[in-house]
């Protein structure tokens, strides 16, 4: 019985349950951590549209200019409900694939802008092949180790 239920694999269900309501809510709403490392440099978290964010922002060498302000720079969350649909009136995929941006023609000049995304169940499949991989191997361990026990005691 390699998966019988232990205190590790019922530990690891409530990681899980936060992950799926963390996808789930990602097609609802949009929530972001914007943090501004220096006047040169910013980092932004977001979960939206089914898929986890990082992006990065940096002034380059020859740009005077601050950050731009449409991002709040401070360390606080911020959420926005209600976003089911895009901009263009497409439905937000459940099942997006991951993606990597360096540049997007709508931000200002002068600025170094990365993104990259995973998504949501990529991060989920993951979890659930790691979770369930480590629990089969300590109830295989828990088995042998039992056996060896029997076999040394009789």
């Amino acid at each position: 019985m390699p998966l019988r239920p232990t205190t590790f694999f019922y530990l690891g269900i409530f990681p899980l349950l936060m992950l799926i309501w963390a996808w789930v809510d990602s097609v609802k709403s949009h929530t972001h951590w914007a943090y501004q490392r220096t006047l040169h440099h910013g980092l932004v978290f977001e979960l939206s549209e089914s898929r986890l964010a990082f992006r990065s922002v940096t002034r380059t060498p020859d740009n005077t200019a601050p950050l731009p302000n449409h991002l709040p720079w401070y360390g606080n969350f911020n959420r926005f409900g209600s976003m089911q649909t895009r901009a263009d009136g497409t439905p937000v995929p459940v099942f997006p694939m991951p993606m990597h941006d360096e540049l997007r023609p709508w931000y200002p000049k002068g600025f170094d802008y990365r993104v990259a995304t995973i998504p949501m169940w990529l991060i989920i499949a993951g979890y659930l092949a790691l979770w369930l991989g480590i629990s089969w191997r300590r109830a295989r361990r828990g088995q042998r180790l039992r056996q060896e026990y029997l076999l040394a005691t009789t």
